[in-house]
């Protein structure tokens, strides 16, 4: 009888393990946003983050808009179509979501790698930001994306005045979302220079909490609270591949954004209206957003190429790319693409320092 009652107590202790094992999932998640925003350019990830995500949803309200009576311009505007600017502008929107959290990610790989030990000065906070803007890669292709993004979004706001175009108001909409987005982070970029500008010769308090972070679990996350692991150790104690690599938090959210980067390239056979016009105008988006992604040349000049060229759409490149990082990035092809090459640079970079 004795493990009957036992067996009985077990079942009645799930709800109890169920409450607890949903705690910490919340505490974990409440503890990476806190994290985040702890860190430098924490404004800039919150409000970028969420101005993108109003854009993206006004972009897919747009899209359950009769668009079949729509007729632009001839030329370039008729060739794009209005579902294919709508198509353009939440690739633009999709980007500018993932770039706060690329930057930031940038920003404190560059404090970690200028100072791992000692105290941290104001001098290492700006000079890595400086390194992060002027020489990272995709950091420069973004600028350019940007600046796109907001002709693209002035273009659309001139094109979508047009009767049966914008019936429900949604596309313009997201146009001015992308145009505010745009002076928004302008304006946000200044007064960042002149803060760094400011606190170069007075103490920072957040330098201080930057460095604990760096000895500690961020931005790395492998040593727990309170616990110092050197960035070499903690890359090496990181699953590099396989299915422990596939259930991380990061690489489920990077195979969210590449199904969401495929789906987007899809749209020209299952969305009436979206040309291959459209396809020329969503090959650089998709190509910068698989950099951020993966770093990878190789894979961002693919996706380049499955845009462009005709009666490739179909081919799943970013999706693809996410599976090839997660289980054959220490494989020749792997390395051949880039993938292999970044993960052993960045230890070696870390022996180094």
């Amino acid at each position: 009888m004795i493990h009957v009652f036992n067996g009985c107590l077990e079942i009645c202790a799930l709800p109890a393990k169920a409450c607890a094992t949903c705690g910490e999932c919340c505490g974990e998640a409440c503890s990476g946003c806190t994290e985040r925003l702890d860190q430098p350019l924490a404004l800039y990830v919150v409000v970028g983050m969420l101005a993108s995500l109003a854009e993206l949803i006004c972009c897919v309200m747009a899209f359950q808009d009769p668009l079949s009576h729509c007729e632009l311009p001839e030329g370039f505007p008729h060739q794009v179509g209005a579902c294919g600017w709508v198509k353009v502008q939440m690739g633009c929107a999709f980007l500018n979501f993932m770039f706060p959290l690329y930057v930031q990610h940038q920003l404190m790989r560059a404090i970690a790698h200028r100072q791992q030990s000692g105290a941290m000065s104001q001098k290492d906070v700006k000079e890595s930001f400086q390194e992060v803007f002027l020489e990272d890669f995709g950091v420069c292709l973004y600028v350019f994306a940007w600046v796109a993004s907001l002709v693209w979004s002035v273009l659309g706001v001139s094109w979508l005045h047009h009767t049966g175009c914008d019936p429900s108001g949604w596309g313009r909409g997201a146009a001015f979302l992308g145009i505010a987005f745009f002076w928004g982070l302008l304006f946000y970029s200044m007064a960042w220079y002149c803060y760094t500008t400011c606190v170069s010769a007075t103490p920072v308090q957040w330098a201080m909490r930057v460095h604990s972070e760096v000895k500690g679990s961020s931005p790395l996350r492998g040593a727990g609270q309170g616990h110092p692991m050197a960035p070499a150790a903690a890359a090496a104690a990181l699953p590099r591949s396989g299915c422990a690599k596939a259930l991380t938090a990061g690489q489920l959210l990077k195979l969210a954004a590449c199904l969401g980067l495929d789906l987007m390239g899809d749209s020209t056979y299952f969305v009436p209206g979206a040309g291959e016009a459209a396809d020329l105008a969503y090959a650089p988006i998709q190509s910068i957003a698989l950099i951020m992604l993966f770093q990878s040349r190789s894979m961002a000049g693919l996706g380049f190429l499955e845009e462009i060229l005709p009666f490739t759409d179909f081919i799943p490149t970013a999706t693809l790319a996410w599976f090839i990082d997660t289980f054959a990035a220490e494989t020749c092809f792997g390395r051949a693409l880039g993938f292999g090459d970044r993960s052993r640079g960045t230890s070696e970079s870390s022996d180094s320092d």
